[in-house]
């Protein structure tokens, strides 16, 4: 309908205003909706004998696909930041960059601890899963999502960010991080 136009709903006249905050409040509904479907589809119940963890599957694909706002709203994120500086994350070095014409072999080992540390792999060298508590007959399965990037500016600094899904409390989000920087500690 035209901007300004009257419609008639059951003899009554509804004003173009009315008609476009029911449609403002039928949209934030379907996206209520939508987004209650997918935390319904992210809480893994323990039954059916599907393994939503196994390489390629169809919810590993669907957590690559979240969007940030989506991460925000259904996971609790925990990030930190790592150098890779040589072959010991921890090494001293004269400056912290004075290995850049040498091979990177940090980076490699640190992708390689967390492959071991995580459960599986959803998208090589940038996302990682981890079964926390695995999925029972009568309760849901708790798990954390790793997600790697490295900055732009400088090769050898990376954000790892941990984002946690389930009724994990704060000391239980703790130790999973404290395990994963210990991994990496070597």
């Amino acid at each position: 309908p035209m901007e300004g136009v009257a419609m008639h709903h059951q003899g009554r006249r509804v004003s173009a205003s009315s008609r476009a905050a029911a449609d403002r409040i039928c949209k934030l509904l379907r996206w209520t909706r939508k987004e209650d479907h997918l935390e319904s589809y992210l809480c893994l119940p323990g039954w059916g004998g599907v393994n939503h963890f196994a390489a390629r599957s169809s919810f590993l694909g669907r957590l690559e696909s979240l969007s940030p706002l989506q991460r925000y709203r259904h996971f609790r994120s925990e990030v930190f930041e790592i150098v890779t500086i040589g072959p010991n994350f921890y090494e001293k070095s004269e400056s912290l960059f004075s290995d850049l014409m040498e091979q990177n072999k940090g980076e490699e080992e640190m992708f390689q601890i967390i492959v071991s540390w995580s459960t599986e792999i959803i998208s090589d060298r940038s996302m990682y899963l981890k079964e926390l508590i695995p999925a029972q007959e009568d309760d849901l399965a708790y798990y954390c999502v790793v997600r790697i990037v490295q900055s732009p500016s400088l090769a050898r600094l990376f954000s790892i960010t941990v984002d946690f899904h389930g009724e994990i409390n704060a000391e239980q989000r703790l130790a999973v991080l404290f395990s994963l920087k210990e991994n990496l500690k070597g």
